[in-house]
């Protein structure tokens, strides 16, 4: 099987996404923050798709803590 970047990408986005697609709170949203800090060598391309699926999570985070 040939290595491209859409299979290496391509599960993982979707996972992250899956995965946080039901959370809401403060929480979930400080724990992708704390990981994202904790691994500065995470792949840049993997970091940005991380945060594009966190965005709902991370907007829902900020309402819920007004």
């Amino acid at each position: 099987m040939k290595r491209t970047g859409i299979i290496v990408i391509f599960f993982p986005v979707r996972w992250v996404s899956v995965t946080l697609s039901e959370h809401q709170s403060v929480l979930a949203a400080d724990i992708v923050n704390q990981f994202l800090e904790d691994h500065p060598s995470y792949s840049p391309r993997l970091r940005l798709k991380t945060l594009q699926a966190a965005d709902g999570l991370f907007r829902a985070a900020e309402i819920l803590s007004q």
